[in-house]
């Protein structure tokens, strides 16, 4: 049925597919010819359209219309019959050859150029895609990129207008609808990424609480590895007796926990998993050692402040919690009863934090720090808590740890105390020799673990040349410290802020957030966020 926008006719061939798929051709003169000899008006190349004979059939005007002819012995089909003359209609569909390109014939009335509608166009496309050879996702790219070409080229100028407007908003939503899809999506990954992090994060809180099963997992290793690997490094160290006898006593079990509050409200961070919604709290041990006269102590920063250290932590603090310090205690040998400790000032550069503890450990001697950096080649002696307070249980008698598991209250804390009354409060000492040294680090190989960070590294005069920071796994179990130097500054800036107050107590509720922290937790995971080497 012929398409009436005025009294002059003008047909069109529309191709569908083949080689010239998504063209308007023009229809003029008495006879048009169709193939792919040179001299066709509709002329298709013969190594794309095989199905086409050089002269496959022919148009010829009959009054207003065209009829189709076919060739002596070719195939043609109109509107899927075979044919071998007709006249044509408007919209009629010709396949030329046997599975041959299809045309579209139309007549527009009208003078000027003949434009399709949007309905003729889409029509087209529809039809274009689904005489694709290709697969199904071929035939959807031939729709979707056919669409906008139609509407914007074969179209009246004001379709193409209204065509621009209304794909420009289609593309404007779909982008926008995209984007918000991306949004969630990467708020719904990072939202179960951070639960993922807190769960993993309180397994290794509960991991401190030291149950019957975990408390007989140690006895088992003190009768079998953990025995026989602890005094194979204890027996290491015995070149430096006088080295290790003399500093013992200054060196500090940290034992901390840290937790998460609402600005404004102080409300805890409580995790619903957990019996009771209970706050989220993390709790861990380290190494610190004494550094002056006046109670001050010297750690890595990464122990007086874990949260900067931590990926799930510092997550919770850009989502706007305020990381709080729940407790930090210190032990010494020799001393039943820990003191509290708290942040005075920490390195902005270097990873060192001086923190203040209670006058309960006055008259302990402190480290000198050296002068100078040691030599290469130089032997070391490593003091430190690797491993925690299981580390502390596996060197005890098996009775102790008898005693412990049958005692129903036990807990992270209070197994802790009980260790320093029982008198088993003691750094483990290793020795080693160093590779390399200038004024930003030290390495050495003495043998350590995590839970080391912060202890002393020793020379053979008992002078500390450096402070433990982390193990470089990657080279064979190397240690890095922070040189002796970079610690003194750290500590003489705390000293002239001690000095500038009324107490070093006072200095260090001015300096301190709430408090400060410490390294791992008792089952010796490290302290995160550290990339190039692991925190010990």
């Amino acid at each position: 049925m012929a398409i009436t926008r005025g009294t002059r006719p003008q047909p069109v061939i529309v191709h569908l597919s083949g080689a010239h798929r998504g063209t308007t051709q023009l229809v003029y003169g008495e006879r048009i010819r169709i193939g792919t000899g040179a001299d066709t008006e509709i002329h298709f190349p013969p190594d794309r359209e095989p199905a086409v004979s050089t002269l496959h059939a022919e148009l010829r005007r009959e009054g207003s219309h065209y009829a189709l002819f076919a060739a002596p012995g070719e195939t043609v089909r109109v509107n899927n019959e075979l044919v071998e003359s007709g006249v044509l209609g408007s919209n009629d569909l010709i396949e030329i050859g046997e599975n041959g390109p299809f045309l579209r014939y139309r007549v527009y009335h009208g003078a000027g150029r003949p434009y399709k509608t949007v309905g003729e166009a889409f029509s087209d496309c529809i039809d274009c895609a689904r005489r694709s050879d290709s697969g199904l996702l071929g035939r959807l790219g031939i729709l979707l990129t056919g669409i906008p070409r139609e509407l914007l080229k074969q179209t009246a100028p004001w379709s193409r207008t209204a065509a621009a407007t209304l794909l420009v908003v289609l593309a404007v939503s779909v982008a926008a609808l995209a984007a918000r899809s991306w949004s969630l999506q990467r708020q719904l990954e990072e939202g179960s990424s951070r639960l993922r992090d807190i769960s993993a994060l309180l397994e290794q809180t509960e991991e401190n609480s030291l149950n019957a099963e975990e408390l007989q997992r140690i006895r088992a290793d003190l009768e079998d590895r953990i025995t026989e690997r602890l005094e194979a490094l204890e027996e290491r160290s015995l070149d430096a007796p006088r080295v290790i006898a003399a500093a013992t006593r200054s060196v500090v079990l940290l034992q901390g926990a840290y937790g998460f509050t609402e600005p404004g409200s102080g409300r805890p961070l409580r995790v619903a998993m957990t019996p009771n919604g209970r706050p989220l709290e993390r709790q861990y041990t380290g190494t610190a050692f004494v550094a002056s006269e006046g109670g001050l102590l010297l750690t890595n920063r990464h122990l007086a402040e874990p949260w900067d250290f931590d990926k799930t932590s510092r997550a919770l603090v850009t989502d706007g919690w305020r990381p709080t310090m729940r407790r930090l205690l210190g032990y010494l040998p020799g001393i039943s009863e820990p003191f509290e400790l708290r942040l005075v000032v920490t390195g902005k550069t270097a990873d060192v934090a001086v923190l203040c503890c209670s006058p309960a450990i006055e008259g302990i001697r402190p480290l000198e720090l050296s002068d100078s950096l040691p030599q290469l080649g130089e032997e070391v002696v490593v003091l430190s808590y690797p491993a925690g307070i299981q580390a502390l249980l596996a060197r005890t008698d098996p009775a102790f740890v008898d005693s412990v598991m049958r005692d129903s209250g036990r807990d992270f804390w209070s197994v802790a105390r009980r260790l320093s009354n029982s008198g088993h409060i003691a750094p483990l000492a290793t020795k080693g020799i160093v590779g390399q040294a200038n004024p930003s680090a030290v390495v050495y190989d003495a043998e350590t673990t995590r839970g080391s960070s912060g202890g002393p590294v020793l020379g053979v005069d008992g002078r500390v040349l450096a402070l433990n920071v982390a193990v470089m796994r990657e080279f064979g179990g190397s240690n890095l410290g922070v040189p002796a130097g970079e610690a003194r500054r750290i500590l003489e800036l705390a000293l002239r802020e001690s000095a500038a107050s009324t107490t070093a107590g006072d200095t260090a509720a001015d300096t301190a957030p709430d408090t400060a922290a410490a390294d791992t937790a008792s089952a010796g995971a490290a302290a995160p966020g550290r990339s190039a080497t692991g925190a010990n």
